[in-house]
Formats: C-alpha cells, structure tokens, sequence
C-alpha cells in the first residue's frame, strides 16, 4: 500500500485548499510510489511539519496496533489522517476509526 501519482495530485489540491495542514499521520508502513516519492520528499512538497506513519507490521515510525487505544501522546495531534489501506485489513474497524478522531486535532 502506498501514494501514487494520482493520490499525490489529490493530496496538493487538499493542501492547496487547506494551506493550515501542518501535521499529518499516515496509517500503514507506506510505500511512496509517485515521482521522486519519499516520505521526506511528501512533506517538503506538502508543507508539512510533521508526517508519522503508523502500523502494526513492517517499519512504521509508530509500532502499534490502531485496534487498540492509543497513547495519550497521540491525543489532537494531526490536522491530516491518511488511511492508504490500513482499514481494509482490520477487523475492529469502528476501534481504528475511534483512534483516527482520537490523534485528529479538534479545529
């Protein structure tokens, strides 16, 4: 799983649209596959601050399980969550969605 070509055209009219987004979690070990991806190469393109990936397999910056509560750490921490797949092998996908809202900011 991954950002391709299309999903990076999507994600600059986002930011375009949101020039605020300063922070952003990607659920699962992605895998950057549009021209000259890399994550650091998303977040100089994208503006970010910050971008975190989070996953229970592979190599993510955050080893856990996103069917189990997270961290406070976590808490209104991102302005953007991308799911690049993560949901479609959960099995507890309402726990998942709660943590998403649980780590988005409140603004």
């Amino acid at each position: 799983m991954g950002i391709g070509d299309y999903d990076m055209i999507e994600m600059l009219n986002i930011k375009k649209k949101y020039p605020q987004i300063k922070t952003c979690a990607i659920l699962g070990d992605c895998s950057f596959h549009y021209n000259g991806g890399s994550k650091d190469h998303f977040k100089s393109i994208m503006n970010l601050d910050t971008v975190h990936t989070f996953d229970i397999n592979g190599n993510p910056d955050y080893k856990l399980d996103l069917q189990e509560p997270l961290p406070i750490e976590f808490k209104e921490n991102y302005d953007l969550i991308l799911d690049i797949g993560t949901l479609y092998c959960i099995f507890d996908i309402p726990s998942c969605l709660k943590n998403m809202l649980f780590m988005l900011k409140s603004n």
